[in-house]
């Protein structure tokens, strides 16, 4: 099991304690990668997934969003490109005449986008994940994100999804604080699948809910509640809140409103 963009480990860790497999992370962060060999050893911290990647499982938990994309507008029927310029001691938005590699991916992926609307054209996205399967013999990439199918991110291309997050919560404009907030988008998943299968994958696209309830998260929840009112009919609160805990974070990440429209693309290979 391959984890890219591992973190703290805080996915990786839990994974490794319930499956007996040989587990690395793939970070490019410096301070991460020394806290991750504490969880794994050195040699299987790495900052290049070629590194790692060959047989087995890949996982993608919110990296994809974070890949730089460009910013393409619909003028007339063609596209221009938003670019960031420098005025004076202040940063701007731009408009040039779109590449044509960004014009080719917002034909084919963007659906219909009126005049002004914005699309954001994953292009690093999609060589990323043609890179993990060509390195893979066999096994699979997982892929967990927020987005949507091209289809359903039709109403969201009047102002495009590009945004910014600072501590949980959203941020300011991308130009206001450069370097000082999470900068992100919805993931265009119908983009990915159409690589994913050009490169010869099996692919699937699961809601996140979905995805959790077939792997069996519900009767997960179930034996949870079982367990939590027989500890409050024993009176151990501390163990009952403990119980109610984990219940509670199994029901976050299958919440229709919340974490459980997150997206899942599983593309097989070998």
């Amino acid at each position: 099991v391959v984890e890219v963009g591992a973190g703290s480990g805080s996915l990786l860790a839990p994974l490794i304690d319930a499956v007996t497999v040989e587990a690395w992370a793939v970070e490019v962060s410096p301070p991460a990668r020394h806290a991750l060999c504490q969880l794994l050893p050195p040699n299987r911290v790495v900052e290049d997934p070629e590194e790692a990647i060959g047989r087995g499982v890949v996982i993608a938990n919110e990296l994809l969003d974070n890949l730089p994309m460009a910013i393409a507008v619909r003028r007339g029927h063609g596209w221009a490109e938003q670019l960031v310029a420098a005025s004076g001691d202040e940063l701007e938005v731009i408009e040039a005449p779109a590449r044509s590699e960004v014009v080719e991916w917002a034909d084919r992926y963007s659906g219909p986008v009126g005049e002004g609307g914005l699309i954001e054209v994953q292009l690093q996205a999609a060589d990323w994940v043609c890179r993990v399967l060509g390195g893979l013999k066999a096994g699979a990439l997982v892929a967990i994100d927020y987005g949507a199918t091209a289809e359903e991110l039709e109403s969201r291309r009047v102002t495009g999804t590009l945004r910014t997050y600072r501590s949980h919560h959203l941020g300011p404009d991308p130009l206001y604080a450069p370097g000082e907030t999470d900068i992100t988008a919805d993931v265009n998943f119908s983009a990915l699948h159409a690589v994913a299968a050009a490169a010869g994958a099996t692919v699937e696209l699961h809601r996140q809910d979905d995805f959790l309830a077939d792997l069996g998260l519900r009767d997960v929840m179930s034996e949870l509640r079982q367990e939590e009112l027989a500890l409050a009919r024993t009176g151990d609160e501390l163990a009952r809140l403990q119980v109610r805990s984990r219940r509670t974070d199994a029901e976050a990440l299958i919440n229709p409103r919340g974490l459980g429209d997150f997206r899942v693309l599983v593309a097989r290979v070998g």
